[in-house]
């Protein structure tokens, strides 16, 4: 007789999953309901979204962040440098002067 695992049941458990002998394999593309409904769940994503497509909108101090799809969006809501800043971004142009400016 085969040992089983520790809730002894045979064939379909309790929560209607099957089990496992011990040291009985699974095959590999063998996928539980559960992990199957948790995978249609997940949106797909590419790997990145494009940073220079986010913006921060601070209404009142409830600071929210929002991804403009539309390319007439984008031209007409550009990027603050608030917002390069948050996202890691490189800033250029807030700073052109030359410390050797400040001194003359």
């Amino acid at each position: 007789m085969a040992r089983t695992k520790p809730n002894g049941l045979d064939g379909a458990g309790a929560n209607g999953h099957t089990t496992t002998r011990i040291g009985e394999k699974r095959p590999l593309n063998e996928e539980s309901e559960e992990e199957r409904v948790e995978a249609a769940k997940k949106p797909k994503l590419s790997e990145r979204t494009d940073y220079s497509r986010w913006r921060l909108q601070d209404d009142e101090g409830r600071q929210t962040w929002h991804y403009l799809e539309d390319d007439e969006l984008v031209k007409d809501w550009p990027q603050t440098f608030a917002d390069k800043y948050f996202l890691g971004l490189p800033i250029v142009g807030i700073f052109t002067f030359s410390i050797l400016d400040l001194h003359s």
